[in-house]
């Protein structure tokens, strides 16, 4: 038997289960990562057959370097052919030992998946912070009077009915772009303080809107919107999303023409501001779609190449 040291430098046995999980993190499925993972084991156990024929019987089995693992398992996927799957695999990793402070936002209108797939990629990707801009609306909102900025107390579909101007036009786009401004400015603020601290983090809301606001050169943000192919998929997915709950998706399908509306509006904003436009369909692909546009952009950004331990 072989062992390795984990990120607390602990000495663990190493199992194919252990780097069938990492691989079936980064979307291979349980028996692709099952054949792939005892295919690393065996590489690794015959490299240091030496060791471990020498190991004395009541002595410490030989400890294999992490790096060297990962190693194996870069070169099991790419002999594959299974690129995006080993980016995913270095990409976590990297996130999870680089220390390198990162916001991740991931926007799009109502009924897109947001949170959901935020959160799953999130946890794929080795970062641990997941914040809503919700969450951020709902504490503004607790400490500002209504009548300053009464859009914040509705939906985003919603806000119209608040707005206070006299201003022509939208008058759903008006009130959106002003709750978004506002939720921007919060959420902004506590991305930079988690930044400061160190911290990787996952923003996801339909406030995720780009050319709202402006961050300074350098600063770590990767953004990314969701959208949904037609109106009757979007109609779908509210319906999917209450089935079977005590809430019922009324308020959502009856303000499905306005929910479209932004959708088509923060996919504008997006295209002309080069943030990239990820298409929702299943779960299963939209994360891992997710896990690819932000390996792409870290490995353009970063070098994403683990340094070598000794």
């Amino acid at each position: 038997m072989l062992f390795m040291r984990d990120l607390d430098d602990r000495r663990v046995p190493l199992s194919a289960g252990m780097i069938a999980r990492w691989v079936m993190k980064a979307g291979m499925d349980s028996d692709q990562a099952d054949a792939c993972a005892a295919r690393v084991v065996r590489v690794l156990e015959d490299a240091h057959a030496g060791q471990v024929a020498a190991a004395a019987p009541d002595g410490p089995a030989p400890t294999v370097r992490r790096d060297e693992v990962f190693a194996r398992i870069t070169d099991v996927l790419l002999a594959d052919g299974l690129a995006d799957v080993e980016r995913r695999v270095r990409i976590r990793r990297w996130v999870r030992t680089s220390n390198q402070p990162l916001v991740v936002a991931l926007g799009g209108s109502s009924g897109v998946g947001k949170s959901t797939v935020s959160l799953e990629a999130a946890d794929r990707l080795g970062i641990s912070v997941v914040i809503s801009t919700d969450q951020v609306r709902a504490v503004v909102r607790s400490v500002v009077h209504p009548d300053l900025f009464p859009a914040l107390s509705q939906s985003s579909f919603s806000a119209a009915k608040m707005l206070r101007s006299n201003l022509s036009g939208n008058r759903l786009l008006f009130a959106f772009e002003e709750q978004a401004r506002i939720v921007q400015h919060g959420t902004l603020a506590l991305a930079r303080r988690s930044v400061k601290e160190g911290q990787q983090v996952m923003v996801n809301g339909v406030h995720v809107v780009p050319g709202l606001l402006e961050v300074e050169p350098g600063f770590p943000l990767f953004t990314y919107v969701l959208t949904v192919g037609s109106a009757e998929e979007h109609r779908g997915r509210f319906i999917q999303r209450f089935l079977g709950g005590d809430r019922k998706p009324t308020e959502y399908l009856q303000r499905l023409e306005a929910i479209r509306e932004l959708d088509a509006y923060i996919v504008e904003q997006s295209q002309r501001h080069g943030v990239q436009v990820i298409l929702s369909t299943t779960f299963e692909d939209t994360v891992l779609a997710v896990m690819d546009a932000v390996g792409r952009d870290l490995e353009a950004r970063f070098d994403t190449h683990p340094v070598l331990r000794a």
